[in-house]
């Protein structure tokens, strides 16, 4: 039973990121070093090594002068060297809380903080490690709103570090035993009203540091949504949107109940439904800007939805021709397309959540390019059945060449592609020799994308009332990077991201055989992150930064620029 609770501790705090490389090696079969603490021998930490092959393990006592010594596992074997590991201690009074990094017992040291220091490979030769101690931190807070919820912690970089507790009545919650570092707090249950996306809390050797959890909680957007009648709106998507983008979304219960959360101060469009969908909805999508949303006050916006009306129709498929290559799109007096459907092997396609309005339905067949355009009327919550839906006309034609782009074979990322809000979207891949041709084209107004292998995405205008040939030039060619990231002289791979100067602009590194590369637009980058499981420190928790004298840097149109040897830094 011990050896399984301690497997479980100590499997705890190597995933979560705290293991160092070995150091060198000394006595035959037997590891040995000095216990300290800034400089001054500590007795009485229990140091021991575990096996995770078997879950077995040995521990002793440093002494007086803060030595100790113990014998290895057979010749080979990995093992786990901790120190000041113990048993959970019961709680402290109206506060339930699991430890994180220190897990006390009768005569252990609590002045430290439970620490694991490397996994070795037991070896005849031995090793030597000296055990530098830190003083644990600890964590707590006050807010009534947290009141009989669960609250856990983790590092900066996301990892959990093994500790939870459930607030008490009076919302009060703590974490001790901390190691120096860089914090955040979370909520489980039963709304996650704890942003983790905050600032850090800082906590130092020693210290307790008191946090308002106030200036963590996400705002809330709450309310029922109805139907005309008065029933609940059930099963509705519900999302939550700002400049930044989606912040939260979810779906109404069967009450029409529905909670967005984790808001930062902002007004946020809430929209209810998907617009553009083709599936069946029994309501018309709608939106409107709710304001006032701030930290710690739900801001309750409640609504009545449209019920939605549908289009049918059937298509007479002309001789020869496929039912899939056929699409119906509807757009409504404003020349927006809101709805699209495929058309089934029968002919029938049905474009539901719509409201009341006069639209146009185009249908097209990507393959012949031939289209037809009908017009329907619809009221509240009715449904109109389009007849004699023929494909009549015959859609323009766009052919050319994109230059520069010349390819040994076919190249998947090779795209021209025709987009228009108010009609639909032609597009293709072009063969190697840059060649292309659309068909099915409806007149109007489009904007031109041309991708490329390596090459930015450049766009055109182009209004098209017949069948023409345009030419096109792909976008500036790609930077690229390349270097070695070291880590305490070791050669490492991480995820590592750079953003450049918009926000369109990343560049993911690729490793191969240690080494990473990688393209993007030309301009300047900044790396924002570095991470890896397999980046283990001896303390916890720990952020790895790029140094700062080889980030931001600058990557022009076609060039290469190598940054080297990178030599990661630890932060705490």
């Amino acid at each position: 039973m011990k050896s399984r609770w301690m497997a479980a501790v100590v499997a705890l705090v190597v995933a979560a990121g705290v293991i160092a490389p070995a150091t060198s090696a000394q006595a035959a079969g037997t590891v040995r070093g000095t216990v300290s603490w800034h400089g001054a021998t500590v007795s009485g930490i229990t140091v021991g090594w575990y096996k995770p092959s078997s879950g077995s393990y040995k521990t002793t006592k440093s002494a007086a002068n803060g030595s100790y010594s113990l014998r290895l596992p057979g010749s080979g074997q990995k093992y786990v060297l901790f120190a000041n590991l113990s048993f959970k201690h019961s709680a402290p009074a109206r506060v339930t809380s699991s430890y994180v990094g220190v897990f006390y017992g009768a005569g252990d040291k609590r002045d430290f903080a439970f620490q694991t220091l490397s996994t070795y490979k037991s070896k005849s030769s031995g090793d030597s490690v000296n055990i530098e101690l830190v003083k644990p931190g600890s964590i707590s807070g006050v807010d009534p709103l947290l009141k009989g919820k669960s609250v856990y912690l983790q590092n900066f970089g996301g990892q959990p570090v093994g500790a939870d507790t459930t607030a008490a009545n009076n919302g009060g919650f703590a974490f001790f035993g901390l190691v120096p570092g860089r914090y955040r707090l979370g909520n489980a249950t039963p709304y996650d009203i704890l942003s983790l996306n905050s600032d850090p809390i800082v906590v130092t050797e020693g210290v307790r540091t008191v946090v308002d959890p106030e200036a963590t909680e996400g705002g809330i957007i709450q309310g029922t949504a109805t139907s005309p009648g008065g029933a609940p709106a059930a099963d509705v998507y519900v999302e939550a949107s700002n400049a930044t983008g989606v912040a939260d979304s979810t779906f109404t219960d069967s009450a029409g109940k529905y909670r967005l959360k984790l808001l930062s101060k902002s007004a946020y469009r809430v929209s209810f439904g998907e617009p553009g969908q083709s599936v069946a909805k029994t309501f018309v999508p709608q939106s409107s800007i709710v304001s006032g949303v701030a930290a710690g006050t739900p801001v309750t916006h409640n609504v009545t939805l449209q019920q939605a009306g549908r289009i049918n129709g059937t298509v007479t498929f002309a001789s020869k021709t496929k039912y899939y290559d056929h699409m119906a799109y509807v757009a409504n007096s404003t020349g927006t397309i809101v709805a699209s459907s495929y058309v089934s092997k029968t002919g029938a396609f049905s474009v539901s959540g719509i409201g009341t309005g006069n639209y146009t339905v185009t249908v097209t067949n990507s393959a012949t390019g031939k289209y037809v355009k009908k017009s329907a009327a619809l009221t509240v919550g009715k449904t109109v059945t389009l007849t004699g839906v023929t494909l009549t006309s015959t859609g323009a034609k766009l052919s050319g060449t994109v230059s520069g782009v010349s390819t040994a074979k076919y190249d998947y990322d090779n795209y021209v592609f025709l987009d228009s809000p108010s009609r639909p979207s032609v597009g293709k891949h072009y063969g190697k020799n840059g060649k292309f041709s659309l068909v099915g084209i409806v007149p109007g107004t489009y904007t031109v994308s041309v991708y490329a292998t390596g090459r930015v995405t450049k766009t055109y205008p182009l209004t098209i009332s017949a069948s023409t040939t345009r030419n096109f030039a792909p976008g500036a060619l790609f930077g690229n990077v390349k270097g070695k990231l070291t880590l305490k002289g070791k050669t490492i791979t991480a995820d590592v991201t750079a953003i450049g100067s918009t926000p369109d602009n990343y560049l993911f590194f690729d490793f191969a055989k240690s080494r990473f590369t990688g393209t993007a637009p030309a301009g300047k980058y900044t790396v924002r992150n570095v991470d890896s499981a397999k980046l283990l420190q001896p303390k916890t928790p720990f952020w790895i930064e790029f140094p700062k004298s080889k980030s931001p840097f600058s990557l022009a149109s076609g060039a290469t620029k190598n940054l080297g040897t990178v030599k990661l830094v630890i932060k705490r």
